[in-house]
């Protein structure tokens, strides 16, 4: 072969792998937006948010822990923790 046709050969093989790396960018670039936008929850409501619900347990203290918070402030500069159940 001649030194042209090696360095046509040369300049193809350059073009082609210059096109095909533009692809695999364009292509990493729209699968990495569509996931953003996958995970993207600005527009809607926060996870954690949800409806009030009037006999909800977990925002009604009980007795135990009306006791407990009672101690706790009464002597909270010395205490480090309270223990509420003891298992021997």
């Amino acid at each position: 072969m001649s030194e042209k046709v090696i360095k046509s050969n040369r300049r193809i093989k350059g073009i082609v792998l210059g096109i095909l790396g533009a692809l695999i960018l364009v292509w990493v670039s729209v699968g990495v937006t569509l996931l953003y936008k996958q995970q993207d929850t600005s527009d809607k409501q926060p996870v954690t948010s949800r409806d009030a619900v009037q006999n909800d347990g977990n925002m009604i203290a009980t007795t135990e822990e009306a006791v407990v918070s009672s101690v706790f402030e009464s002597v909270s500069p010395s205490v480090v923790s309270i223990l509420t159940q003891v298992e021997t």
